[in-house]
């Protein structure tokens, strides 16, 4: 009995030691399954698109009026009567405000009354020369028949010069005075001030009762700003202002509303700069009707002057483009390089994912298409993408387009849909795999049994 207990017990002990080592190789196998499977995904990739791609210089900038107008006195004196108020829509030649007229309804009556003096003066005057001149006429006649005096008659005819510049002065007179009276009936009219433009009234800087002084400075009153058409003041760097053009496509959004796309164009870059501290600034005028009057004046705006678009384009991550390998040329060949380059060539040139990616060149085939689409672009650039295809990293040639600073054209070599890599996925580090339950090298703990 004891002898086949012991016998039992031994036995027992035998497989479970078998069940352990077969669990163990059972979990090690799915372990390893898992980290072959894994590294398939040890690459970080992206999908081919279709989207619309723009490079664009960007800027911020300030919205005012396209035309304003500082409205001021003219004439001094008190403002009795102001006729609107801020946000007012007015007309041309509507009434804004009144100033006291009495001062100068009374020049205007002083110099009626001078202007009617001088003429019943002028009225007389006339009469004494028609009847100098008549006693001239007489004393010729009366000397030719020697019955008067030659001192008779050069008195006659000086008498007739005289009353002739009496005339004239009094005519010279007039015309002064008048020409007064049409200055102080111009500014009595002026007491009286009308809208010169259609707008709306942004500013009021007078109040009534206040009195103006007209003669030192015009008094600025108000200020009338026609809303229906603004313009972007926009702040462009020194290092951008080259890129900008007059008719330049541009589009713009405002801080309240950062959903709504505003177009434009370029109208004018102001040659003059402004410096804010150290920093030198240009400003690139952009012109846009106000529909709604939803922009009003010093509202922000961030504004994209677009350089260069392609739209509905196939493109991927600029990360996608293989750059430079550590100690070899450029990946992504210049213009007249990836021409002459065979498929192993460009292949052996992929960036930093080469020295694992599969040992299989480009074909052949589609780095001809590539450089047939080429001789179509010219500015195009051949440069290179690694495509996942069923696990398996594959070199492909492509032809690059527009880069913008995120995304970039790709002409052809791509298809939409496919997969590129974009970088590498970082490995857990080995205290987290120790946490997780895993040795160094992604093999289970060992089994530890009694």
């Amino acid at each position: 009995m004891t002898n086949s207990r012991g016998s039992a017990g031994t036995n027992q002990k035998g497989w479970m030691v078998v069940g352990a080592v077969v669990l163990a190789v059972l979990i090690g196998t799915l372990v390893l399954r898992g980290a072959s499977s894994g590294s398939e995904s040890a690459y970080r990739t992206a999908t081919a698109t279709v989207s619309d791609l723009e490079m664009v210089v960007t800027a911020v900038g300030k919205l005012q009026p396209r035309e304003t107008v500082d409205v001021g006195a003219q004439v001094s004196g008190q403002l009795t009567n102001i006729a609107i108020e801020i946000g007012d829509e007015v007309e041309k030649g509507q009434l804004l405000a009144e100033i006291d007229p009495a001062v100068l309804e009374a020049r205007v009556a002083a110099d009626e009354a001078q202007l009617r003096e001088l003429r019943a003066t002028l009225s007389q005057r006339r009469a004494e020369h028609r009847l100098a001149s008549v006693q001239a006429a007489r004393n010729e006649r009366l000397r030719a028949q020697d019955a008067i005096s030659a001192q008779d008659t050069e008195a006659t005819e000086a008498a007739l010069e005289v009353a002739a510049a009496q005339v004239e002065q009094i005519e010279a007179q007039i015309e002064r005075v008048t020409s007064t009276l049409n200055e102080d009936r111009t500014n009595l009219n002026y007491t009286k001030i009308y809208a010169p433009m259609s707008g709306t009234i942004v500013s009021v800087s007078a109040s009534e009762g206040q009195t103006l002084n007209a003669n030192q400075a015009a008094p600025v009153l108000m200020q009338i700003a026609d809303l229906g058409e603004m313009v972007v003041e926009a702040e462009v760097s020194e290092t951008d202002v080259s890129r900008l053009t007059p008719g330049m496509p541009a589009r713009f959004n405002t801080l309240g509303d950062a959903e709504r796309q505003w177009t434009s164009t370029v109208r004018q870059v102001l040659p003059q700069p402004e410096v804010v501290n150290d920093v030198v600034l240009y400003k690139a005028l952009l012109d846009v009707m106000n529909e709604g009057r939803v922009l009003l004046p010093e509202m922000s705006a961030q504004v994209f002057f677009i350089e260069d678009k392609a739209e509905q384009a196939v493109s991927v991550p600029l990360a996608a483009l293989q750059r430079r390998p550590a100690g070899g040329r450029s990946a992504v060949p210049q213009t007249g390089e990836g021409d002459g380059a065979s498929a192993p060539d460009l292949a052996r040139r992929t960036g930093p994912f080469a020295a694992r990616a599969e040992a299989t060149p480009a074909p052949s085939a589609a780095l001809q298409t590539v450089r047939e689409a080429k001789a179509q672009h010219p500015d195009g650039e051949v440069g290179m993408v690694l495509v996942m295809t069923d696990g398996e990293l594959r070199p492909r040639p492509v032809l690059v387009g527009l880069k913008t600073r995120t995304d970039a054209e790709i002409l052809e070599g791509l298809k939409v849909g496919e997969a590129v890599v974009i970088g590498e996925v970082a490995p857990a580090p080995a205290a987290a795999r120790r946490q997780n339950g895993a040795r160094p090298g992604g093999f289970p703990p060992p089994m530890m049994g009694r």
